[in-house]
């Protein structure tokens, strides 16, 4: 939703989505507003290197079996925290 625009990375409340898109109903709009929140993904330069991150050393090993779920959430989250670490330091 966030790379589509219907939700921007400003974290608008469902109040800012309705003056937006005024079709959906206000509960709606808080549904949205909940799973984009949930589903958020971290807008910078680095976003689609962070997506790689999980694809390389989540998704696919624990598809092949090849990993532990905890181990492999753990080397993912050092490997991103690594990533973003050196993008804070260059902005």
């Amino acid at each position: 939703m966030e790379p589509l625009g219907t939700v921007s990375a400003r974290r608008l409340d469902a109040e800012g989505l309705l003056a937006v898109d005024s079709t959906p109903e206000l509960s709606e709009a808080k549904a949205v507003i909940a799973a984009a929140n949930v589903a958020r993904v971290p807008v910078t330069p680095r976003k689609y290197e962070v997506l790689t991150v999980l694809q390389d050393l989540l998704d696919i090993p624990m598809l092949r079996g090849e990993t532990e779920p905890e181990d492999a959430l753990i080397r993912a989250a050092t490997e991103i925290s690594t990533l973003l670490a050196g993008w804070r330091l260059r902005r």
